[in-house]
């Protein structure tokens, strides 16, 4: 999963796996306690 983001508390946004977020989210008891993320950091982003 790719997730960009600005530094500081922003916003995240999932650039790649969002799909299967989506499909894990209605089901929460299937998310896994923890995800292994790769992420970037940008001084701005379009959303």
């Amino acid at each position: 999963m790719i997730v960009l983001g600005e530094p500081g508390p922003a916003d995240l946004v999932v650039v790649e796996g969002h799909m299967r977020l989506t499909g894990l989210l209605p089901c929460p008891q299937w998310l896994p306690a923890e995800l292994l993320v790769l992420l970037g950091l940008t001084a701005h982003h379009a959303k």
